[in-house]
């Protein structure tokens, strides 16, 4: 619960982001880019942001180029980066709870190229033969964010997965009212 607790208030912060006017989408959820204080839980280093709305004649990052932390990369910012949408954020968000509930990265491999296959390709087992605590709402839940086909990802809003998340994270979450509001 605490791991959905912490990831809820992330899923704030990206649809804040997702909302602005300019569209922005962070393009590099990861743990690395999570920042845990006393009082909140913050997404931080929007360096390779893409926007929807070009500043001046150039948009701020280049969109055809792949960028991103591989094991948290979502298969379309893998294969066709110009495609990516605030969904390849929520997918990143769901492969870094996925990770903090199974203690171990959800596609990581020996190197950058098997990663990325392992994102294109690869099939998660189900959270709770990784995670036994994990409850079947929030296996089920992972199962819809982590789909391969943006199309079929569910839930479609960063708010949607936030709301989901502070459900599951129930009573914890109110124990943890320091870092998540």
């Amino acid at each position: 619960p605490l791991a959905a607790a912490i990831m809820a208030q992330v899923c704030q912060g990206l649809h804040a982001a997702h909302e602005l006017p300019a569209r922005v989408v962070h393009r590099d959820v990861s743990p690395n880019n999570i920042l845990i204080t006393r009082d909140s839980v913050k997404v931080i280093d929007f360096g390779i942001a893409r926007t929807s709305a070009p500043f001046g004649d150039k948009p701020v990052t280049a969109p055809n180029i792949t960028a991103g932390c591989p094991p948290y990369m979502s298969p379309e910012q893998v294969a066709a980066p110009q495609t990516v949408t605030r969904l390849s954020d929520l997918f990143s968000a769901a492969a870094v709870l996925y990770e903090l509930c199974a203690g171990a990265s959800a596609f990581s491999r020996g190197n950058m190229v098997a990663t990325m296959a392992a994102v294109l390709t690869h099939d998660l087992p189900p959270l709770r033969s990784v995670c036994e605590q994990a409850s079947p709402r929030l296996e089920l839940l992972l199962q819809h964010a982590l789909r391969k086909d943006p199309a079929e990802r569910q839930p479609s809003t960063a708010a949607e997965l936030a709301a989901l998340l502070k459900e599951e994270a129930g009573p914890q979450l109110h124990s943890h009212d320091r870092i998540v509001s």
